[in-house]
């Protein structure tokens, strides 16, 4: 089993600061919160101050109060959608999404942020239809590519998504990302030699990211590879904090241990 839930996560983990700043404009350092503020803006950048802090409550309750005093502030409505997203409550954020999109009918990083949220919730084909749009509007976002290509990979459409991955890393050559979920794809093709190497790829691009290796020690397992495959999941288990997969890679350990000459 390869990493689904796990992936899916990340991905809106990954997104998300790079979003918040992009919709910011300028925005403000991720300093101590600013205190009291007097205006919508004042509230939406401490609400950005508040998320790149992982304080969702309080970016929640801040971009809320910036909707209220300008309810046609879409920035707000957008990143109160990703603070809702990070907190699993994707009817909420896609509703924040929708209302951002009512309001400009053209900001990308809301069909961006609603097709990951419909992701999340394993409507593909949402998901790819906002994906599109998004990438009407900017054909050269290589986090749209790859997110596409993921749906398109959940979908079972296999050279779809290899297509729309192999146009994120010609857009970003170092989108680990990009690399990790082509690798996702390529084992599914069983082609596991190619797997393996994008699976290295992500790695060396993000050397602490939990995922890449529990998918290289599977992948491993299926070429044959134990010793490898052993290190793999050693490693995983040093960087995720995540109980179920933990007690997957363990069960992998445990496998191979017991077939290891």
């Amino acid at each position: 089993m390869l990493m689904v839930l796990i992936r899916i996560r990340m991905l809106i983990l990954m997104v998300l600061p790079a979003l918040v700043l992009a919709a910011c404009g300028g925005g403000t350092s991720p300093s101590e919160p600013q205190q009291a503020p007097m205006d919508a803006t004042g509230y939406f950048s401490r609400g950005n101050d508040y998320a790149q802090k992982k304080d969702y409550d309080r970016a929640i309750a801040d971009f809320s109060q910036a909707i209220a005093l300008n309810p046609g502030y879409i920035e707000a409505h957008n990143n109160r959608g990703l603070a809702y997203a990070m907190q699993g409550e994707y009817d909420r954020a896609i509703a924040d999404f929708d209302q951002a999109i009512a309001l400009k009918d053209d900001y990308l990083f809301a069909y961006h942020n609603r097709g990951l949220a419909y992701a999340a919730q394993g409507a593909y084909d949402r998901a790819i239809a906002d994906y599109d749009q998004a990438i009407l509007l900017d054909s050269t976002s290589a986090g749209v590519y790859n997110h596409r290509g993921l749906a398109y990979y959940e979908q079972g459409d296999n050279d779809r998504a290899i297509a729309d991955l192999n146009k994120a890393i010609a857009l970003d050559p170092r989108n680990a990302m990009a690399y990790h979920n082509r690798g996702l794809v390529y084992a599914h093709k069983g082609r596991y030699d190619q797997a393996i190497a994008d699976y290295t790829e992500a790695i060396t691009l993000s050397p602490d990211t939990a995922p890449p290796y529990y998918n290289r020690g599977e992948a491993y397992v299926q070429a044959g590879e134990k010793e490898q495959a052993l290190a793999d999941f050693r490693r995983f288990l040093e960087l995720s904090d995540d109980a179920d997969w933990r007690q997957k890679a363990r069960a992998q350990l445990q496998s191979l241990e017991q077939t290891a000459p």
